[in-house]
C-alpha cells in the first residue's frame, strides 16, 4: 500500500499533504481529505511525488491551488528550511538553512533491498567496512512511524553521491520496514554541525510519526495520579506518578512524557537508548548546550550530585539558562533538571526542563519520581 495510506488510514489530512506534496512549481496544499487507491504494482520512475502517492488525480492533471504557507503547522526547526520534494525525497529539509547539511525521507518499495545492505551501503558512503547480520542485529533500534526503526550513527568521509570524499563527516538514519515499503529519515553533514541539530533530527522524526496520527488516534491519556507503566526493549519499568502531574501520549524516543497541572509549560520526558549512548558527561555537556551553558570540566562533573535510581545511582544536574532545545523550544529564564542512570543494557534518561520558578516548585516531585523508577517484574 502506498507510504500515506499505510500511515493515516483512509484519510489523507491537510496538513500532512502540504508536507508531502509538492506541484511542479513548488509546494501545494490539499483542502481536504482524499481517498488513496491501493498501489498493485510500483509506479513508474518518471511518475511525480504525487501521483506516487496517490494524491495527484493523473499525470496531465492541474496541480491543486496552493495553500497560504502558514496553513501546514509543523514542529519541523524554525530554522530548517523546507525544499521541494524530488523523486527519492518524500520530505526534502536543509538543516539550519545550510547547503552542507541535508535530511530527507525516502521511501522505497518492498524491503529496499534489504536492512543490511542499506545500512552496508550507507557504510561505503561514509568509507567504513560493512558488518554482518549479526551486527546489524545489535543496532539500536528507536520508534519512527510506529515501528523500532534501526538507528545508523556513522562518521567518517562521506562520498555520497559521486564527488570526492568529505573527510569529518558524519550521518544519522533511521530505517523503518512497514508493510509494502521501506522508509528512512536521513541527515547528513558535518561531525561539528551535525553533533548540534541531533535533537532537531529526532524532533523532525517526531513530527513525522506524530503526522501519521488522526487526532483523536493518540488522546493524552489523561492519567490521574498513581502508578504508570511502561515497557522497553530492554524490559519493563514501573513507576510512581507524583500527585499533579499528568501522563501524555507516547511519542517518539520517548517511555512516557507527563506535564505538572499547575505548569502546563513544562516538558518531562522519560526515555531509554541502547548501551552508554555516549557516556553522562557528553550528555550532559549536551543538555548545558541547549541552555546556552559551557561543558562541564572534570572537575563540576565529579561534584555532580548522586541519587538512588533503579538499585543503583542516578547522575543527576541542574541547568539555568536560555533554553533552546528540539524543534521550536526557545524560553528565557529556564531551568532544566536531568538524570542518568544505567538501565540493563541502557541508560535511562530522565528530563524536566521550564520556566526557572516553575521547575523550582517541581523538584521534589522531580525527586520522588526517580526514586520510585522500578523495574516491573514479569
Amino acid at each position: 500500500m502506498t507510504l500515506l495510506k499505510h500511515l493515516l488510514g483512509r484519510a489523507v489530512p491537510a496538513s500532512l499533504a502540504l508536507l508531502c506534496a509538492c506541484g511542479p512549481s513548488g509546494p501545494s496544499g490539499i483542502d481536504e481529505p482524499r481517498e488513496l487507491e491501493e498501489l498493485r504494482m510500483p509506479p513508474p520512475l518518471d511518475t511525480t511525488h504525487g501521483q506516487r502517492f496517490g494524491i495527484d488525480a493523473g499525470r496531465n492533471s492541474e496541480p491543486p491551488t496552493p495553500a497560504p504557507s502558514s496553513g501546514a503547522p509543523t514542529a519541523f526547526p524554525t530554522d530548517w528550511e523546507e525544499l521541494p520534494s524530488t523523486q527519492f525525497r518524500a520530505i526534502n529539509l536543509r538543516p539550519a538553512g545550510d547547503p552542507e547539511m541535508e535530511c530527507y525521507v525516502t521511501v522505497l518499495g518492498g524491503d529496499g533491498g534489504g536492512n543490511l545492505a542499506n545500512v552496508n551501503r550507507w557504510r561505503g558512503q561514509m568509507g567504513l567496512p560493512p558488518i554482518d547480520q549479526q551486527g546489524l542485529g545489535q543496532l539500536e533500534r528507536v520508534n519512527f512511524l510506529g515501528v523500532p526503526a534501526i538507528f545508523v550513527d556513522l562518521e567518517g568521509s562521506f562520498s555520497g553521491m559521486g564527488g570526492a570524499a568529505k573527510s569529518g563527516w558524519r550521518m544519522l538514519v533511521l530505517l523503518a520496514s512497514v508493510p509494502g515499503q521501506s522508509i528512512s529519515l536521513k541527515m547528513t553533514g558535518p561531525t561539528t554541525k551535525i553533533a548540534a541539530q541531533v535533537d532537531n533530527f529526532f524532533a523532525v522524526a517526531e513530527e513525522i510519526t506524530e503526522a501519521q496520527r488522526r487526532p483523536s488516534d493518540n488522546p493524552g491519556s489523561g492519567q490521574a495520579p498513581g502508578q504508570g507503566a511502561s515497557s522497553t526493549a530492554g524490559g519493563g519499568l514501573t513507576w510512581d506518578t507524583p500527585e499533579g502531574w499528568t501522563e501524555g501520549a507516547a511519542r517518539t524516543m520517548r517511555l512516557a512524557s507527563f506535564v505538572p497541572n499547575a505548569a502546563p509549560q513544562i516538558d518531562i520526558s522519560v526515555t531509554q537508548l541502547a548501551g552508554p549512548a555516549g557516556g553522562p558527561q557528553a550528555n550532559f555537556d549536551r543538555w548545558r548546550g541547549q541552555m546556552g551553558q559551557a561543558p562541564l570540566t572534570s572537575a563540576e562533573f565529579s561534584d555532580l550530585e548522586r541519587i538512588p535510581a533503579l538499585g543503583t545511582e542516578a547522575l543527576m544536574i541542574e541547568i539555568d539558562g536560555r533554553f533552546t532545545g528540539m524543534g521550536n523550544a526557545d524560553q528565557q529564564d529556564a531551568r532544566m533538571l536531568g538524570a542518568i542512570v544505567p538501565n540493563g543494557s541502557g541508560t535511562l534518561f530522565v528530563k524536566l526542563t521550564g520556566p526557572r520558578d516553575a521547575v523550582a516548585a517541581e523538584t521534589a516531585a522531580f525527586r520522588a519520581f526517580l526514586a520510585s523508577l522500578r523495574r516491573s517484574t514479569p
